[in-house]
């Protein structure tokens, strides 16, 4: 898993209200059409809290909530 690109993926999720919804109603598809085929909904449940810990977005913590939420249910967390 290329970390760097799981975080652009999620900075632009958050960025991008259609993109996140569409991450949110099917996540498995969202990476793939994303070029992100090797990367799991749990991946990015899993590297989510960096991008929290970053600072690298200013306030969204309900959308990187959703994402997170919408990640764990495809990976049947």
């Amino acid at each position: 898993m290329a970390t760097n690109a799981v975080l652009e993926f999620i900075l632009g999720l958050l960025r991008d209200d259609e993109a996140a919804a569409n991450y949110c109603a099917n996540p498995t598809a969202a990476l793939n059409a994303a070029g992100l085929c090797d990367v799991s909904p749990a991946d990015i449940v899993a590297v989510a809290p960096l991008v929290a810990e970053s600072g690298l977005f200013a306030g969204g913590g309900a959308d990187l909530s959703a994402i997170v939420n919408a990640g764990a249910s495809a990976a049947g967390a």
